[in-house]
């Protein structure tokens, strides 16, 4: 039973670790992410390529140019992890944005047709409309802040993991 609770101890510890290190440092965390996924891509299609290429059947053109778009896509994050973490948040503030405006669309449409739900729906289509737009203004800033968070969450778990294996 000791053995499980100590390498429990240390699981948490190392999660504790990592929380700590993604709430003060999310930029970092971000750009080591992107460089592990940059790397990863290159080697899965470089070995994918290698592999097609050294078939003796017949090669599968379009697995090459899977392989090698990976490759390139790799390269691409390798040498500017920045730009490419700073484009999910601007996708995803987009999507909001447009799922807002269309929620607002609807909400004027509900009124047209006498329902009393349109006023809280136009509100929250509002809503959805202004976050997309602040997600926008700032992308970096909101992947920054999403790491925080897992790293606020992490701390959490590991502090409460080591508080509940300390009852046990």
């Amino acid at each position: 039973m000791m053995r499980g609770k100590t390498s429990s101890f240390v699981s948490l510890a190392i999660m504790l670790a990592v929380g700590v290190f993604f709430l003060l440092h999310p930029g970092d965390t971000l750009i080591t992410a992107a460089r592990i996924v940059g790397i990863a891509l290159v080697v899965i299609g470089a070995i994918g390529v290698l592999n097609q290429l050294l078939r003796k059947e017949d090669k599968i053109i379009p697995a090459i140019v899977v392989y090698a778009v990976e490759v390139v896509a790799g390269i691409v994050i390798l040498s500017s992890p920045a730009f490419v973490i700073s484009l999910y948040p601007i996708i995803i503030g987009i999507i909001v944005a447009l799922y807002g405006l269309s929620d607002v669309l609807s909400a004027i449409q509900m009124k047209r047709l006498g329902m009393s739900v349109w006023k809280p729906s136009i509100v929250m289509a509002i809503i959805s409309v202004i976050l997309g737009i602040l997600i926008l203004c700032n992308p970096f800033s909101t992947v920054s802040t999403l790491v925080r968070i897992i790293g606020v969450v992490l701390i959490y778990k590991a502090i409460t993991g080591m508080f509940i294996r300390i009852k046990l």
